[in-house]
């Protein structure tokens, strides 16, 4: 009886049922299109930094508006499914808190503008280039093309380093040299290779001067000002052309070393057991 009763109901609302299920799949493959069309659309008119956050709030409106047309084609009675959704909203407010704090933090960075997108950036110990700021999350290309999500909730309260936000960036490097070598030549010879360099600026000039005298090694601190684009590129350079040009030199760049000194009576003891 029970199973009688099942397929009849069944059988009343399958064409509604149906009919739910492909305007569901309708209005998917809609959403998808008229998501891409918007984007291309927006390419070129809207702040890219402001168009992917359009992006991705039209997608999740579109999808609940599909949710609910199809849920209501399939005869799903809408005042019980909202009753339903009620008697949870509770349960899932404390669930959506963080997704909540990442809207407000979306919409904070839209309207504040603490980086936009293409700019390489450092929070929280990663870095990358802001590839896309949607509702939720930004994400991010770290150095080595990982795409990164980041909470926005987090980029919020977060310390943020935009290092594109200026056309300058001073480069910090250490040479170490040994005690036994010429420091000044090896100034010269590092102040040379900065100055061939095309993607160092001449102005505020290369700074190239003993900073530290440290355990195996005299430091020469070198801070030259490039484009944040360069970094990486001259960093490489500069590494590469100090180590040639300094063996070339005959000037040394020792490693760590350490000196143990016995006491004469630890010495004749080791003597005497053969070491």
């Amino acid at each position: 009886m029970n199973t009688q009763y099942i397929l009849s109901v069944i059988q009343h609302h399958a064409l509604n049922l149906l009919a739910g299920v492909l305007i569901f799949a309708i209005g998917w493959f809609a959403i998808k299109g008229g998501l891409k069309f918007l984007r291309r659309s927006m390419k070129d008119r809207v702040d890219p930094t402001l168009a992917g956050f359009i992006n991705s709030m039209a997608k999740v409106v579109l999808i609940i508006v599909l949710a609910i047309s199809a849920l209501g084609t399939a005869g799903i009675e809408m005042t019980s499914f909202v009753a339903i959704i009620g008697a949870a909203s509770f349960a899932a407010g404390l669930a959506l808190q963080g997704s909540l704090s990442n809207f407000a933090g979306g919409v904070i960075l839209l309207l504040f503008r603490p980086f936009e997108v293409g700019d390489f950036i450092s929070v929280g110990g990663d870095w990358g280039t802001v590839d896309e700021i949607q509702i939720l999350y930004t994400t991010i290309y770290t150095p080595q093309q990982q795409k990164l999500y980041i909470p926005n909730g987090n980029l919020a309260n977060e310390r943020i380093l935009n290092f594109s936000e200026t056309s300058k960036r001073r480069l910090d490097m250490q040479f170490g040299i040994g005690y036994d070598d010429d420091f000044e030549r090896a100034k010269k010879i590092i102040q040379d290779i900065a100055e061939k360099c095309e993607l160092i600026y001449s102005k505020p000039e290369p700074t190239i001067r003993v900073g530290e005298h440290a355990g195996s090694s005299v430091e020469i601190f070198t801070r030259v000002w490039i484009n944040p684009d360069h970094y990486w590129d001259v960093w490489f350079y500069m590494h590469e052309e100090v180590k040639k040009r300094l063996d070339r030199a005959g000037i040394d760049i020792p490693y760590p070393q350490q000196d143990v000194h016995f006491d004469q009576d630890v010495s004749e003891g080791l003597a005497d057991t053969g070491s």
